[in-house]
């Protein structure tokens, strides 16, 4: 009986965050010159290349597409990839461990880097690519090669999955819950648990790298991930900005609930000159990407 009620609220679990995660049908494609475009090669105006990283159960022409088309048509060169999903099953990304994604996301970051002759990448992310884009700088050996980290609505600390993770404990314990999620193929989903593995690798130690700028968005009527309190985050390390908001509706392209109001044309913060760390306005902050 309790292995039945686990594998229905593990069912749940996994069903909010496809129907969280999965988003309108793809953008229409920037004008030619920087969506996807290996071709293409950044100005002056636009120095770093951005490396778009989608969220849970979605894919590279979904969640950020409109970011991404928007950026492109503004003169950044832009690149985006599946990352996390099954051979044979393109359409639902983000699935594997964390630590396995990222890899690929680091290789991924260097094609680019590579490809476009750049010195530095930026990295953007919403929900698991949000967590990506602070775990790929600090894990991956590649920090001194970005120059800023966006991160969309990041569970930097874990979350419950709209509290679906805490209910299911009640019934089968941590490892039962693990094991179930890991059988369904979303080793991912662990992971952003409540004390999930890269959760505690992320914030073992500092967060925030060296020299690199950071802008963490939140929204108040997020309703899958940890509270914006506990995502938001700075450091003395490096430069942070805070963007919060409290709209429920977005041009992203992503979920309406687990998102943020627009960012670049919208969120003022987005690739301009953050906050220094440690400023009066973002000191209760702090620890978390200590």
């Amino acid at each position: 009986m309790r292995s039945r009620i686990v594998h229905t609220l593990t069912a749940g679990l996994l069903g909010l965050v496809a129907s969280a995660m999965f988003v309108a049908a793809p953008a229409e494609a920037a004008a030619a010159g920087g969506n996807n475009d290996w071709n293409c090669k950044p100005s002056a105006a636009h120095p770093e290349p951005v490396v778009v990283l989608h969220g849970l159960g979605a894919t590279y022409y979904e969640d950020l597409n409109f970011l991404q088309a928007d950026l492109a048509r503004k003169g950044y060169c832009t690149f985006s990839l599946t990352y996390g999903d099954y051979d044979g099953f393109p359409f639902v990304g983000g699935l594997k461990a964390i630590s396995e994604s990222s890899v690929e996301i680091k290789e991924f970051t260097q094609r680019v880097l590579a490809e476009t002759g750049a010195a530095k990448v930026d990295l953007v992310g919403h929900s698991e690519g949000g967590f990506q884009t602070l775990y790929v700088t600090k894990t991956q050996g590649i920090s001194s090669r970005i120059d800023k980290v966006v991160a969309i609505a990041p569970p930097t600390h874990g979350t419950s999955f709209a509290g679906l993770y805490n209910l299911a404990y009640l019934f089968g314990g941590r490892g039962t819950v693990d094991t179930v999620l890991k059988r369904f193929g979303c080793p991912a989903c662990t992971d952003l648990g409540p004390d999930g593995d890269a959760v505690k690798v992320l914030t073992d130690g500092p967060i925030a790298q060296p020299g690199v700028d950071y802008t963490i968005i939140t929204s108040r009527y997020d309703e899958l991930v940890t509270r914006p309190r506990r995502r938001s985050s700075a450091s003395p390390a490096s430069r942070i900005s805070m963007c919060r908001t409290s709209a429920r509706s977005t041009r992203l392209g992503t979920s309406v609930r687990h998102t943020t109001s627009t960012c670049g044309t919208w969120c003022p913060t987005l690739w301009t000159r953050p906050t220094r760390a440690g400023s009066s306005a973002h000191s209760a902050h702090r620890a978390d990407l200590r």
